[in-house]
């Protein structure tokens, strides 16, 4: 597990190897695996209070959680959680690349490769739509 604090939100990503036995349809499983999640950051951030949770689950790379605190007027932790399934993660991707992927995108100059395993680069999670929509598939 990944926590990154970015401006205002918490990034983490979990890889897959590491979900253990997370089941995304089990209220228990979602209630006591986020439980253990807010406890690391209420130590190490004093999270508290209303938060938006936003999870995107990719079933080659894990789940990338994104934690947006709303306000702090309690001591403990309340969420709103939307979980998206079957999300589609893309990488940019060089040149070179691209015989190594079986879905990449052209779009404004870049090339984006669906997530495969294959690269450490960073992943685009979110608001990719345009990109699969609008840009040139060239294999």
């Amino acid at each position: 597990m990944v926590i990154q604090k970015i401006d205002d939100f918490f990034l983490i990503k979990i890889y897959k190897d590491y979900m253990g036995d997370f089941n995304v349809y089990d209220r228990d499983s979602i209630k006591n695996f986020f439980q253990d999640i807010f406890n690391k950051l209420k130590d190490k951030y004093h999270l508290s209070g209303l938060v938006d949770v936003d999870v995107y689950v990719n079933l080659l790379y894990g789940m990338i959680i994104e934690i947006h605190p709303i306000c702090n007027f309690f001591d403990e932790v309340d969420m709103r959680i939307q979980i998206h399934l079957n999300s589609i993660f893309i990488n940019e991707i060089q040149m070179n690349e691209i015989l190594d992927y079986e879905n990449v995108y052209y779009y404004k100059g870049k090339f984006y490769g669906v997530y495969q395993g294959l690269s450490d680069s960073e992943i685009l999670y979110k608001d990719i739509e345009e990109i699969l929509e609008k840009g040139i598939k060239v294999c």
